[in-house]
């Protein structure tokens, strides 16, 4: 007699064992492997986890399925409770699950920073989810956990899964997901705020919608996006996930220091890349050095130093052969240094 599910859980347990080699290929399973598993539901991916790698971490909600659950493997142990109240660290690396799909992206947002240790998941959602995990700036999929996901991770496998692997059927599509960490962007519990609150209210442009999110004055907002060269009436969707480390440190900048211009320069200008070097611009350098602290640039117009770090840079975007050069010279620190400072040579006594 099949056992009844619970809808409260999002219940939708693995039937079909076919699909068990896709997530297998999908998580790189290796035989030293520790695996988190969130879900098991009755077991069949655990099993299936248990046969391949050294240790399975399982966490499940639902306590009257422990007698499926019992006697997994003496490489597998189980604790029963919600999954989104527990402290879910262990010495896991990958996680690997069908996640219950009513708690799924939750669960995933949190695990970016809450679970640092985890360099791989391969999860099971719903298909929507999974094309809003690593959807594109100005698409309607697009939204903050598009941008947090893709700022600490980058996607390795999907694969469409059919209904009937699931019993029940679920009344949606799902889609098998994997993808790799990048690394962690510096303070992201405060980008992770910025961003949030930047989707919080989505038909609002990005300076409304913080300000009503109570995060940064509309003025502070609007002086952020400048310094990236956006309009004030941009809205979140239209920034990708980068321009949101920018933003964050540029809100940083203007409440420590007010009356300074911010600017971004450096590689970011020329497509995503986590070099994001913002540039602060004022004439009391040692005041706001003083509030900022050593590692931002902070310099005085006029100056050499300003030359290096912004007109050189506005030299660079408005020629397309110079961008080109620079993209090559990036690579060796000495041709990078003779680069900028012939680029700086030909408009300095301008």
């Amino acid at each position: 007699m099949l056992r009844p599910v619970k809808k409260d859980y999002g219940q939708h347990f693995l039937v079909d064992e076919n699909i068990l080699g896709v997530i297998g290929r999908l998580a790189e399973l290796q035989p030293d492997d520790v695996v988190l598993e969130i879900g098991p539901g009755e077991g069949v991916l655990t099993r299936y986890l248990a046969a391949r790698v050294a240790r399975v971490h399982a966490f499940e909600i639902d306590e009257s399925l422990a007698p499926r659950l019992d006697g997994l493997g003496d490489n597998v142990d189980v604790t029963f409770g919600d999954a989104l109240r527990l402290d879910l660290r262990t010495d896991a690396t990958k996680l690997v699950a069908n996640l219950p799909y009513n708690v799924a992206t939750p669960l995933l947002v949190e695990s970016l920073d809450g679970l640092p240790d985890i360099a791989l998941w391969c999860v099971m959602v719903q298909r929507e989810v999974a094309d809003r995990l690593f959807a594109q700036p100005r698409t309607k999929a697009y939204g903050s956990v598009s941008v947090l996901v893709q700022l600490v991770a980058e996607r390795t496998g999907f694969h469409p899964v059919a209904r009937t692997v699931f019993r029940p059927p679920p009344n949606v599509d799902s889609a098998l997901i994997a993808f790799k960490r990048l690394g962690l962007p510096r303070d992201f519990p405060r980008v992770k705020k910025i961003v949030n609150a930047a989707f919080a209210h989505r038909r609002k442009t990005l300076p409304n919608s913080l300000e009503l999110s109570g995060v940064a004055t509309r003025a502070n907002a609007a002086a952020a996006l400048a310094a990236l060269g956006c309009a004030a009436s941009t809205r979140a969707e239209a920034l990708a996930p980068f321009e949101f480390i920018a933003l964050t440190e540029a809100l940083r900048v203007r409440e420590l220091v007010p009356d300074v211009t911010v600017k971004l320069t450096g590689s970011a200008l020329l497509g995503p890349t986590y070099d994001v070097d913002l540039v602060v611009v004022t004439e009391d350098v040692d005041a706001a050095r003083a509030r900022l602290g050593a590692d931002v640039v902070v310099t005085r117009p006029g100056t050499i130093e300003y030359a290096h770090r912004v007109r050189a840079w506005e030299r660079i975007l408005d020629d397309p052969a110079l961008a080109a050069e620079y993209r090559v010279a990036k690579l060796d620190p000495a041709r990078k240094r003779e680069f900028f400072e012939r680029v700086v040579d030909t408009f300095w006594n301008e």
